[in-house]
């Protein structure tokens, strides 16, 4: 259920830098996750749009476009088409051909590295199945390549989007246009995840 607080509910300088970002969407309408963690950001914005920046462009051992690729992989494995269009397309500027999709669709015969069809194996098994994840899946990601410190970074990239696909849910993030994922692509990669919490 979209809660209109969300729309309406922020501080006067947040207000203008929605209003901003929604009169550049084609869409007309104020991006979820930003309205969603700008809103009494103190109480959880500012230290999730942390989060989301320190997964998502501080690792050191995974590029970008793969960590995007992560979390439009876990996303869509949660049902959340509006984080996985967003991700894929962040991802889809950094990786060649169709690979985003051709994951989304079947990672186990994707063309991509054997270390990163690894990690998203565990990344699956965390998701669905946490509870049966045991120190014996960690084998596959060693024989693989996949540091300690990379798996450390794979699952920071599915906590924190674990974490906002069911914001997503609840709060009836809206699925973007193709568009508006370009859009949202474009932004990303220049700016990163500083501004998904508006000071304010």
């Amino acid at each position: 259920m979209r809660l209109t607080i969300l729309n309406d509910g922020h501080r006067p300088a947040q207000k203008m830098a929605l209003r901003l970002a929604r009169a550049t969407s084609t869409a007309d309408r104020t991006p979820g996750p930003m309205a969603t963690l700008s809103y009494r950001r103190r109480f959880l914005g500012k230290q999730m749009a942390g989060c989301l920046q320190e997964a998502m462009r501080e690792a050191e051992h995974w590029p970008v476009a793969e960590l995007e690729l992560m979390a439009a992989f876990v996303s869509n494995l949660n049902n959340c088409e509006a984080c996985t269009v967003d991700h894929a397309a962040v991802a889809a500027g950094g990786l060649s051909g169709g690979q985003p999709a051709a994951v989304l669709d079947d990672w186990q015969t994707a063309d991509i590295s054997e270390r990163l069809r690894a990690t998203l194996g565990f990344l699956e098994k965390v998701t669905l199945t946490p509870d049966a994840v045991g120190p014996s899946d960690i084998g596959p990601l060693r024989a693989a390549g996949v540091s300690d410190e990379a798996v450390a970074e794979a699952l920071y990239v599915g906590f924190v989007f674990d974490t906002m696909n069911r914001f997503a849910g609840a709060f009836d993030f809206p699925v973007p246009s193709p568009a508006e994922s370009r859009r949202t692509a474009k932004f990303l990669r220049r700016f990163g995840y500083r501004f998904a919490s508006l000071p304010g």
